[in-house]
């Protein structure tokens, strides 16, 4: 996989309310425009029309891995 762009200011600001949501909220976050669910504990939302994050969600557990943030052109999905 090649290096990952660091997202403008606007994908920053996005990623840290991201964040701040999937903490307090969960994974399941429909309300977002962006949202959708990849797979069976996959799910990713875009952050600008360039950046996207990717994240599992072990189902009856508090574990949340946000294993992708990067440009959509290399998103593993």
């Amino acid at each position: 996989m090649g290096v990952l762009d660091t997202p403008p200011f606007w994908g920053t600001l996005n990623m840290k309310h991201t964040v701040k949501d999937l903490e307090g909220k969960g994974p399941l976050q429909k309300e977002w425009p962006n949202f959708s669910k990849l797979g069976k504990e996959k799910y990713h939302c875009h952050l600008t029309r360039k950046y996207v994050a990717c994240w599992n969600h072990e189902k009856n557990t508090i574990i949340l891995e946000v294993y992708y943030v990067g440009s959509r052109e290399n998103a593993p999905y």
